[in-house]
């Protein structure tokens, strides 16, 4: 009986040796692995269940010409906007269901109130703006406020790819109509603001590569 016991303990230490000196990339891929044998995938068209906060990816795939198929509802969604979520999945959402993050505020001591913040008061602050490639101007410029209509994941470097307008403050409308490319950086805490839908179904689909930083 002791030895068993004692079997047993070596092969959790020996497992537990094994794990901590895998890479850092090798250990994902096994949490990664277990996790996926958990939790398998839901097939496309699957209504999401509950709401879906678009914090890897939001808009950066092209509009599907034709709306997919709902499980389980016969009339189709206005799902014009993808979506990638927090847990790494693909999502095609209702744009009109989305809003920023709830926030919480509390205008008395003994109560907290929950609220949607509307999506059009979205702001990133302090970004680089890149003018487009068809115009003239310095090739960038730092700009105090700007409102996302796309969002790309992180590419490692702490800072996010984003396509979106100009505004002269936190609440005004844009300076202008014109869609141009951004980097913000995440460090911001502000620029971690995702937007949030409440009616997704799971999609898959890759992110199409933000436009290119133009050369001088």
């Amino acid at each position: 009986m002791f030895a068993a016991g004692a079997t047993w303990k070596l092969y959790v230490i020996s497992a537990v040796i094994a794990l901590a000196g895998l890479p850092a990339v090798q250990l994902a891929e096994v949490q990664g692995h277990a996790l996926s044998q958990r939790a398998p995938t839901p097939r496309d068209g699957v209504k999401a269940n509950g709401p879906v906060r678009c914090g890897r990816s939001w808009n950066t795939q092209p509009y599907p010409t034709k709306a997919p198929p709902v499980v389980g509802r016969p009339e189709p969604l206005n799902l014009a906007t993808s979506c990638r979520g927090d847990d790494g999945l693909g999502y095609l959402c209702n744009f009109d269901s989305c809003h920023q993050a709830e926030k919480q505020s509390s205008y008395h001591r003994s109560k907290t109130e929950t609220y949607h913040l509307p999506l059009e008061s979205l702001r990133f602050v302090g970004c680089t703006r890149y003018r487009n490639a068809n115009e003239k101007g310095p090739l960038q410029s730092k700009v105090e406020f700007m409102h996302p209509h796309q969002i790309w994941p992180d590419d490692g470097s702490g800072k996010i790819a984003v396509m979106g307008v100009d505004v002269a403050s936190g609440w005004n409308y844009p300076k202008d109509s014109i869609d141009r490319r951004h980097e913000c950086s995440k460090l911001e805490p502000v620029n971690n603001r995702r937007p949030v839908c409440d009616e997704c179904i799971h999609h898959t689909f890759k992110e199409v590569a933000p436009p290119a930083i133009p050369k001088n």
